[in-house]
């Protein structure tokens, strides 16, 4: 039974060495039912010790009881390798869930009776281990990780399975919470291999969990996906499946997906919140909660994630797990900063966090960047951020390996300078755009949809171009850019392009985030500058002339699309001559074209920006029957749309008796004025004098 309990537990098959475990407590006879001793202490305590191991990972409780019972039987006996056992196995406990002075002195004395007592190889690895590892805790890097490379080493060396696995999941640990994230992920990478060497698939689990930790960290998101799914796939035991989901959850929230985020929190509470109070869980957990809380606008909720986490402490060990929580909690008051509802206890909270912050160790380089984060997401939650705190949390982000953090830190800082700068040109804005053009990468890269329409949003607030593909050189024989030769600017090529759309100046003044008074004065230099007298002739204007769509507008990013046709659809045939030609649509353009040419003519407007000045203007009159082009044949009709006559016969059109006779008034809405003669309406506007006259040559 000891033999099964043991490949059970090793192999992945926890429940059963659970059950095995547990049914040879009961064989060798409970005190607590016979009233006796036990007749054989040690080997009961080596059970109790064997089910301490899997209780926890099969939602037993958290292993203290187990652990305990075994104290309580080796406590009198002379010293032997039983002690050592369970004084390791204790140590262990302490380190993972009460981290402290307490944890490091029963790793001593483990690590004592094992070489007193010449334990087996197992017992003095895992308290060597053990006591390693809480040196890194309490600041004794170098020693630690040198120690528990040796333990790594003499595992290999002697070939104990169970610890080479207990040491590639530690030591990468300890590597990722030192800011060490590529040094952790080639680590685990051996890792992975020797347990498919020794068949070690429930310490493949968390081998992968922890490789989803460092991949996250690294930017390598989609890699870490796949080792989410392989540390919830391999064995469905709960722990890892849990771990596994709380990766999916910090993903999901930096990608904006908030449905996915809250689903895997909540498996990762099933899975691993109620089986024990690790800090290593529960602290990742309250962070995931609370960043949910703020995303969805809760900032009290979010307030109330952080004082139930600060209830516990954070225990010596845990500064890893807590630097992340303060900085989504400081996040959360700076960006709250003003919200209606969000003032009430907010002094009292921001205290808070400074106080946690104070009694935090920064020994590492990360930590040390993070608490720098924190110190300035507060300082701007009181708006008394400067550009120094940014550029120094910026300077302190820049030589570890965390992409993400770098880039919304990079945000930050480009929004400090340009509070400080103003619209002022100058170096500050143009460290600003090189900041946010390479946050905005690394958003894009990345998928974090949030963090890139954030960085879109304070580019065209500042009217900083983040485009970062140089201009093609124009040849000699290309026109030039037409929105440049009618003299529109940036911002009126933005105002336009909305106005194409269809948009109100009201809508125009949210989408651009100025005031309805300023869009209304934009949109009356367009129209002075394109000489229209309406929006719908400026839109016209804008289709013809590929004035939007075209890619050379836009403060925010690159253009918007577009190539040579400019997205526009003709709805009816060109026609030799003078006439009409309608968009997709279905709005007439209020544009004439040449016979026999392609190309628009634009009286008096296109000159400047098209093709050189235009050719005379022809008659005035239908043309002759013999000059009109030829009807095509019904075939042809087929693959492409007839062009439509601009004089159709009288037996087509019925004379109506209320239409206009020649010479009179032309209806209108408002009221009829009568033209002198010699005169044409809407003279003063070009577009509207061409399609006055192609209105008289279709009579």
């Amino acid at each position: 039974m000891a033999d099964a309990a043991v490949a059970g537990r090793l192999c992945g098959q926890r429940e059963r060495a659970y059950k095995i475990a547990k049914k040879a407590v009961r064989m060798l006879g409970e005190p607590a039912s016979t009233g006796e001793s036990w007749d054989e202490p040690l080997f009961a305590a080596w059970f109790w010790v064997q089910r301490s191991r899997v209780a926890e990972s099969v939602g037993r409780g958290d292993g203290w009881q187990e652990l305990h019972t075994a104290q309580e039987l080796v406590r009198g006996l002379p010293p032997s390798e039983m002690h050592a056992e369970v004084l390791s196995c204790v140590a262990s406990w302490w380190m993972l869930h009460r981290p402290g002075p307490e944890a490091y002195a029963a790793a001593e004395r483990a690590v004592q009776y094992a070489r007193m007592v010449g334990a087996d190889d197992d017992v003095e690895l895992a308290a060597r281990g053990t006591l390693a590892g809480l040196r890194i805790d309490s600041g004794d890097i170098d020693t630690g990780l040198a120690e528990l490379r040796a333990v790594l080493a003499d595992a290999l060396r002697r070939e104990r399975p169970h610890q080479i696995g207990r040491c590639y999941v530690n030591l990468p640990s300890h590597l990722e919470g030192l800011g060490r994230s590529a040094e952790a992920a080639a680590l685990i990478e051996q890792g992975l291999k020797e347990c498919d060497r020794y068949g070690l698939l429930f310490t493949a689990t968390f081998i992968h969990a922890n490789h989803a930790e460092s991949l996250i960290s690294l930017g390598r998101w989609d890699e870490a996906l796949r080792s989410a799914d392989a540390a919830a796939g391999l064995t469905g035991q709960a722990k890892p499946a849990g771990m596994a989901a709380h990766s999916r959850t910090v993903i999901a929230l930096a990608r904006g997906d908030l449905d996915t985020a809250v689903r895997q929190d909540a498996l990762a509470r099933s899975r691993v919140g109620s089986h024990g109070a690790m800090p290593q869980h529960a602290l990742p957990l309250a962070t995931a909660r609370l960043s949910i809380a703020a995303a969805e606008g809760r900032v009290h909720d979010a307030r109330a994630e952080l004082r139930a986490a600060a209830e516990t402490g954070f225990p010596p060990g845990t500064q890893r797990y807590a630097w992340p929580l303060l900085v989504a909690a400081a996040t959360t008051e700076s960006d709250a900063r003003g919200l209606p509802g969000a003032e009430d206890g907010r002094a009292d909270h921001i205290a808070l966090i400074r106080h946690l912050a104070k009694n935090l160790v920064t020994f590492v380089p990360v930590c040390e960047a993070q608490a720098a984060w924190v110190r300035a997401e507060l300082r701007r939650g009181e708006g008394q951020d400067t550009v120094e705190d940014w550029a120094d949390t910026h300077q302190r982000f820049l030589p570890l390996e965390r992409p993400w953090d770098l880039a919304r830190v990079a945000l930050r800082h480009a929004e400090a300078l340009l509070a400080h700068s103003g619209t002022r040109p100058g170096p500050g804005r143009t460290q600003a755009a090189e900041l946010l053009r390479s946050a905005r990468a690394t958003a894009r890269r990345l998928g974090a949809r949030p963090l890139a329409d954030s960085i879109d949003l304070l580019a065209r607030r500042a009217r900083l171009s983040l485009n970062t593909r140089p201009a093609p050189t124009p040849r000699p024989d290309t026109p030039t850019d037409p929105a440049e030769a009618l003299g529109l600017t940036r911002r009126e090529r933005e105002v336009l392009s909305l106005l194409v759309a269809g948009r109100t100046n009201r809508h125009i003044a949210e989408e651009l985030f100025i005031s309805p008074k300023t869009a209304s004065v934009h949109v009356s230099h367009i129209l002075a500058k394109l000489e229209v007298s309406s929006r719908g002739e400026a839109a016209a204007v804008a289709h013809r002339l590929r004035l939007v769509g075209g890619g050379s507008g836009g403060s925010g990013g690159e253009g918007a699309g577009g190539g040579e046709g400019g997205g526009e659809k003709v709805g009816v045939g060109r026609r030799r001559g003078w006439g009409f030609e309608v968009l997709g649509g279905g709005m007439p353009e209020a544009c004439l074209y040449r016979a026999g040419r392609s190309e628009p003519y634009w009286p008096g407007l296109a000159s400047s920006v098209l093709r050189g000045p235009p050719p005379p203007l022809p008659p005035l009159l239908p043309q002759p029957p013999h000059q009109r082009s030829p009807q095509p044949h019904p075939a042809q009709a087929l693959s492409a749309p007839s062009p439509l006559p601009l004089t159709p016969p009288a037996a087509q059109v019925p004379e109506s008796p209320h239409a206009p006779k020649q010479g009179r008034s032309v209806p209108c809405r408002g009221r009829r004025r009568r033209r002198r003669p010699g005169s044409v309406q809407g003279a003063s506007s070009p577009l509207r004098c061409g399609a006055v006259r192609e209105r008289r040559v279709a009579r």
